[in-house]
């Protein structure tokens, strides 16, 4: 699993973007990707998978968790 920081999230909309700790590039996610009664903010520290989505064909953090 990655390590990283909320760098964006919009809550009315339901994504955002993760800052991983390694340096490499912003990760999107989706709400859905959460753990159920997860609340997300900006500057969150997050534990998540890298997995691929199907309908953009680029990557995406799924199984994100508090970390």
């Amino acid at each position: 699993m990655s390590i990283g920081k909320v760098k964006l999230y919009h809550s009315d909309r339901g994504f955002g973007f993760i800052k991983p700790d390694d340096g490499s590039g912003d990760v999107f996610f989706h709400v859905t990707a959460l753990r159920e009664g997860d609340e997300i903010e900006v500057g969150a520290a997050v534990k998540f998978e890298i997995g691929h989505d199907a309908k953009t064909g680029k990557s995406k953090a799924m199984c994100v968790d508090l970390v």
